[in-house]
């Protein structure tokens, strides 16, 4: 629920096992509710859904997630795989990066 509210209503998912989060966009959206200027959207791929752009993506996501202060417990290949539980944890370290961020 706390992920959609982040999210713009074209990236909203019904659950963490939904094929759409293999993009990545989900998870960079919500980061940049958490903070805009973390991503440079010249290497987000929006609109593809290649193989190697999906893990591009990833990889991007992971970096930003770190970025802000995430502790990340996942790789790339867990997010283009949509493995539900280890994108929980990575939802979660999300979720604590945006309570304490505005914080800091």
């Amino acid at each position: 629920k706390w992920g959609n509210e982040m999210v713009g209503d074209e990236y909203k998912v019904t659950s963490l096992k939904d094929t759409k989060l293999s993009n990545s966009m989900f998870f960079i959206q919500i980061m940049n509710s958490i903070e805009p200027r973390a991503i440079n959207w010249d290497i987000v791929v929006k609109d593809k859904e290649e193989k190697e752009d999906k893990e591009n993506n990833a990889k991007y996501a992971i970096s930003i997630a770190r970025k802000l202060g995430a502790c990340v417990f996942l790789v790339w290949e867990d997010i283009t795989e949509v493995k539900s539980r280890l994108l929980l944890t990575f939802l979660a370290s999300l979720f604590d990066v945006a309570q304490n961020y505005k914080k800091k």
